[in-house]
């Protein structure tokens, strides 16, 4: 998903819209993730009777799908490793900015969002 970041990031102009954003990755799956996505995409198509709009897909939020596929494909021994090596983390003659970035990376790697309050 780092890619696609970086991408949407250099080719910010195409997608001014969010929403153009997870198609665009969702497209570039291939194999077991291609498999997963064309039976879970149907649970996004919208044909509310009450909605004037005409019948489409109603995709998550990238947040949210960034989850999904964590949730579906992340291995959670790769969680837990990167969990410990962040409690491991001490603080050293470095500085602090560097204890903070190697802290973030960890959290990172293993998965934690801002929001869940971890």
């Amino acid at each position: 998903m780092g890619d696609c970041l970086t991408y949407f990031e250099t080719f910010a102009s195409y997608f001014q819209f969010r929403s153009h954003m997870m198609p665009f990755a969702a497209s570039h799956f291939e194999g077991h993730a291609k498999s997963w996505w064309v039976h879970k995409r149907s649970e996004y198509w919208s044909t509310d009777d009450d909605d004037d709009e005409a019948p489409r897909f109603r995709y998550p939020g990238w947040e949210e799908f960034v989850h999904l596929l964590n949730e579906q494909f992340r291995d959670p021994a790769v969680k837990e490793m990167h969990e410990k090596k962040m409690y491991e983390l001490r603080m050293s003659k470095e500085p602090a900015t560097h204890f903070f970035y190697k802290l973030e990376k960890e959290a990172s790697l293993a998965g934690w969002r801002g929001d869940e309050g971890k």
